[in-house]
């Protein structure tokens, strides 16, 4: 095992993580605030130990790149220890307990956007700020930016930049990584243009296009995103527009920005992304209308917050717990389906339902009608490997069984909440989503919320920790021993 590539991933993690820090007390300078002392001096901590290490390792040890084992311990245990290294100045600064801090950590860092937090509104605004900067970057992912900010990083960080981001979209990886954050950044500015001319205060501009576009859901209001909506109404429309932005598929997204509009509009995966969002807004329209919202009302909820739940995004307007059974329903569905492969969205992904609904419209085919049928699936014609779709239905099984586990913990220790409730809010953490029925809070049981950031965690990593461990046990011949 390369060790020594290990290591400098993590100190190159944990410096891009310092220097994330640091900008708190430059938002509190900027904004007037007592400067945020806890995260300037862990900031200086990480940055220290961080940069200080890197240069020893490179200078004197042989850095290789990562094989599959070294980028796979890296990119899984990262999305542990970030949030950890995260929490500690957190809980220092507001005065939480450690469980809190780092459930909001992983929260953040996930896009998932559960929050344990009171009184969001009178928080400082460089810990807002925080806590939207953790989205914005944790659903980029930082690889994506150690890759263009630290020199050397792309010279050993290929695989592990492999296992955080799959696809290029141009020829190498370190100009994919340079073309990705050029696209988050545009597409984020112009969120920005866009809330602040729909009468969105300038600071809250910010915030949530940065939630948005990183389909996080992080507001700086507890009332979330209906605060904003209360007075800046019409914002919903440009809210829509980033929250679409944020689901899409960063390749999409590129041929979008270079006027390639036949190639977008040619992916099965963007066409069954808007099919699904519109056939399930128009739904959930029709359920809070039949429970008498209102003409426009109903619009409101019905496509607002399906298509927050779609994208993974978690931004609501109006009181998701006291929501119609049936939009409910509606809206564990969009976010388990979630957004497109190769974006910031959570959930199983658009790519894999296609693949599920191919997959059983070929043998359906196949054995009601007894027809000779080719049972290869073909995606924007392109046939793929059996591999690769055993692969997907295996991602959307473990998905829909840790969804039912999270659930069933939590209605057995809160015995009085609704099952459906229950699994909306595993569904939204699994999903990395953030929608709630308000179960979540800093007085939910310990067991449910150590439950809920395990969800988080498996579905921000696409189950691949639990998938390689059981490999590994399996290898081993532990399972086999347990199994008789």
């Amino acid at each position: 095992m390369k060790t020594v590539s290990i290591a400098t991933g993590f100190l190159s993690l944990l410096l891009i993580v310092g220097l994330m820090m640091l900008s708190v007390p430059i938002v509190d300078l900027l904004s007037g605030e007592p400067v945020s002392m806890n995260f300037l001096f862990f900031s200086i901590l990480y940055i220290g130990i961080g940069f200080s290490g890197v240069i020893v390792l490179t200078r004197f040890s042989s850095v290789r790149e990562m094989g599959f084992l070294e980028a796979y311990i890296v990119s899984t245990i990262s999305w542990l220890v970030i949030p950890f290294l995260a929490a500690l100045p957190l809980m220092r600064e507001i005065n939480i307990s450690f469980i809190d801090a780092l459930f909001e950590s992983i929260s953040g860092f996930t896009g998932t956007g559960f929050t344990v937090l009171n009184d969001i509104d009178h928080l400082k605004k460089s810990i807002n700020w925080w806590r939207a900067l953790m989205q914005w970057s944790g659903e980029l992912g930082f690889v994506v930016f150690a890759m263009v900010i630290i020199p050397f990083f792309w010279k050993f960080g290929y695989t592990l930049y492999g296992l955080e981001r799959p696809v290029r979209v141009m020829r190498t990886l370190r100009s994919t990584a340079r073309r990705i954050i050029e696209i988050y950044m545009v597409f984020t500015l112009a969120g920005i243009v866009l809330l602040y001319y729909s009468g969105v205060d300038f600071y809250d501009a910010i915030i949530h296009t940065m939630t948005a576009i990183a389909t996080g859901g992080m507001s700086n209001y507890s009332m979330n995103y209906e605060a904003v909506y209360d007075y800046a109404p019409f914002s919903i429309i440009s809210m829509i527009f980033i929250m679409v932005i944020g689901g899409m598929n960063f390749l999409a997204l590129s041929q979008l920005l270079d006027f390639r509009f036949k190639n977008v509009l040619r992916s099965d995966e963007v066409k069954y992304y808007f099919i699904s969002l519109c056939i399930l807004s128009l739904l959930a329209t029709l359920v809070f209308m039949f429970h008498n919202k209102g003409f426009t009302y109903s619009i409101v909820l019905g496509f607002f917050n399906t298509f927050s739940a779609m994208t993974t995004t978690g931004f609501n307007i109006g009181n998701v717990a006291g929501f119609p059974n049936g939009a409910k329903i509606i809206l564990v569905v969009a976010m388990i389906i979630g957004g497109m492969t190769f974006s910031t969205a959570g959930g199983i992904k658009v790519y894999r339902l296609i693949v599920l609904l191919r997959k059983l419209s070929s043998y359906s085919t196949s054995t009601l009608l007894r027809e000779r049928v080719s049972l290869h699936v073909v995606i924007d014609d392109k046939t793929l490997e059996e591999e690769e779709v055993s692969g997907a239905l295996l991602i959307i099984l473990l998905h829909l069984i840790t969804v039912f586990l999270i659930a069933s913990v939590t209605k057995i220790i809160l015995p009085s909440t609704d099952f459906l409730d229950a699994i909306f809010e595993a569904a939204s953490a699994t999903g990395c989503v953030g929608l709630s029925t308000g179960i979540i809070s800093s007085s939910t049981p310990l067991l449910v919320k150590i439950a809920l950031m395990a969800g988080m965690y498996l579905g921000r990593t696409e189950y691949l920790p639990l998938i390689v461990l059981t490999s590994y046990l399996i290898h081993r011949g532990v399972i086999k021993s347990f199994t008789g």
